[in-house]
């Protein structure tokens, strides 16, 4: 009973980082407020076939990611707690079945070790706690993995195969053609590894016709309704396939982004060519031995996302639940002596030195950053996360004795969960009064206009069309303004930045006298300003009210 008490215990404290102050941070202006926006949409509809933005049909993505926002809206209402409940309900899922696949495959502690080392990513708590639909690939990527290593172990269980397909047709509804990545490390791991004939525990012929049927049905349903989607289809996959897309970056981008994301996992890397010779790890994928399954998870995926020139660090997401495994595991070796006595040309990673080396080194970052972003008075907020390097210190100076450091470890680490709750709560004081909802409050207190007609020059702003119900148009141009002037009238409020509209003036003086200012929002923490403009009649009138 003690005993399931502490691992019910542990899963609160590793899930409390994800669900605390959810919605204390406002909806986001780019892709967290698009997703918001088009799933608020999309909960107002009463056909849920296709999403649409502003454009139009929005149909570059499958649509479980909206379904499910449409519907925590439908029950909660337009909140950003409502629309990121999906996505840290994936992130929590993946925490646990961490937790679940560590402890069978390695014991209770490994188990521990790597949802412990999941539950405090960057990259994990950040994404998870957005509308994008990484959160909820990553439930299904982790669900093809673990599914497909349980069909390799245990071969004879029916329930392996089904998670392993089920979880293929969830990431197919979420992210399309993504969904091969996970698989095809999967089958690349048992050919390397001179296991192929195992490919037939995975009952691949029925599982990929059926994970295929949920995302044909609703293709074909969308194709029939729209027969242009095809198009939009194309487009998106031969341009992906093509290394296009949005977001350039250089090749070496995700690199940095596991390094600084998945921190401290990143710090205790077992790298060949470092900690062990090359032949040594080439001769334990030829075995196809299971530790290298996890490998393969972490370094095929991030090797093929790495050739397209289009990158965001939400791509990688995926990686982390692997790369946690492999840390416990490599862990357990600490905790249990094996690593005191390598085999020779093996050097464990180092894991004190390095954590306590990285926490100072963030810790005086984020002190200075405060102090010149907030000034002096605030620079006392990320004080507290001193707690982290405070941690690892007594983790350094207890690690000789073999019995303490499973406890040093577990002070290093509620040190951090302690610290992501300060950060969040300080987020959520410090972003808040700048978001969107504060602003649309200060201009209906100004203007008088419960329902305005927001309208982004220059400027994009999705969290616009969020809370206010209706897709805010975006224009860069006079003449499109002057057509929104005619069909909406003094109702019309433009919202730009503060660089762009003088711009236009430059361009067009006219416009200085069609467009009156009726108040500035501060974009945090930069020095920017938002500009809401109106009408000159309907600000005349608001200014004399």
């Amino acid at each position: 009973m003690k005993s399931r008490l502490l691992i019910i215990g542990f899963v609160i404290a590793a899930l409390l980082p994800l669900w605390f102050e959810l919605g204390g941070v406002p909806v986001g202006a780019r892709s967290d407020g698009r997703y918001a926006a088009v799933s608020r949409d999309l909960s107002q509809r009463s056909s849920w076939l296709v999403p649409y933005d502003a454009k139009g049909p929005h149909l570059t993505k499958p649509p479980l990611t909206y379904w499910a926002e449409a519907l925590c809206i439908r029950w909660l209402g337009p909140t950003a707690t409502a629309v990121r409940i999906p996505s840290t309900l994936a992130g929590s899922l993946v925490v646990i079945g961490t937790l679940l696949l560590g402890w069978k495959i390695a014991g209770k502690r490994v188990g521990i070790l790597a949802a412990g080392t999941l539950a405090v990513m960057p990259i994990h708590l950040v994404i998870s706690r957005l509308t994008l639909t990484d959160g909820i690939l990553a439930a299904g990527w982790f669900g093809i993995l673990a599914g497909g290593y349980l069909c390799i172990l245990e071969p004879r269980r029916w329930r392996w195969p089904l998670l392993l397909w089920t979880s293929m047709a969830m990431a197919w509804m979420t992210k399309g053609p993504v969904a091969w990545i996970p698989l095809a490390a999967i089958l690349a791991w048992l050919i390397v590894g001179r296991r192929a004939r195992e490919i037939k525990n995975l009952r691949p012929i029925r599982g990929i016709l059926l994970s295929l049927i949920p995302v044909a049905v609703w293709a074909i349903a969308v194709w029939v309704k729209d027969p242009q989607a095809v198009q939009t289809w194309v487009h998106e996959v031969g341009g992906r396939l093509a290394g296009g897309g949005n977001h350039p970056q250089g090749p070496w981008y995700f690199f940095i982004v596991l390094l600084v994301g998945m921190f401290p996992a990143s710090c205790m890397l077992d790298v060949p060519g470092v900690n062990h010779r090359w032949r040594e790890a080439w001769t334990k994928i030829r075995r196809g031995e299971n530790v290298t399954y996890w490998a393969w998870a972490v370094v095929g995926p991030l090797i093929l996302f790495s050739i397209p020139s289009g990158k965001l660090a939400s791509y990688i997401l995926p990686l982390d639940a692997p790369l946690a495994i492999l840390t416990g595991l490599m862990l357990e070796r600490w905790l249990t002596g094996e690593n005191e006595n390598p085999p020779a040309g093996y050097k464990p990673p180092e894991v004190k030195g390095t954590m306590l080396i990285v926490t100072i080194l963030c810790a005086i970052g984020a002190i200075g950053a405060a102090i010149i972003v907030m000034g002096k008075n605030n620079g006392w907020v990320p004080v507290p996360f001193l707690i982290v390097p405070a941690a690892c210190a007594g983790l350094v100076i207890t690690w000789g004795r073999r019995k303490k450091r499973a406890m040093g470890l577990a002070m290093v680490w509620c040190s951090i969960v302690l610290s992501v709750l300060w950060g969040e709560t300080m987020a959520k004081r410090l972003v808040r009064p700048y978001g969107t909802p504060a602003m649309l409050q200060a201009l209906e207190q100004k203007t008088g206009l419960s329902k305005p007609m927001l309208t982004s020059f220059g400027h994009e702003d999705n969290s616009l069309s969020f809370y206010t119900g209706r897709f805010a148009r975006r224009t860069d141009s006079l003449a499109d303004l002057h057509k929104q002037l005619a069909r909406y009238g003094t109702s019309l409020v433009i919202v730009t930045e503060e660089a762009g509209w003088q711009k236009l003036l430059n361009a067009e003086p006219a416009a200085a006298k069609e467009f009156e200012q009726v108040m500035t929002w501060p974009l945090w923490p930069t020095k920017e300003k938002l500009l809401l403009l109106q009408p000159v009649h309907a600000a005349t009138a608001s200014f004399r009210h």
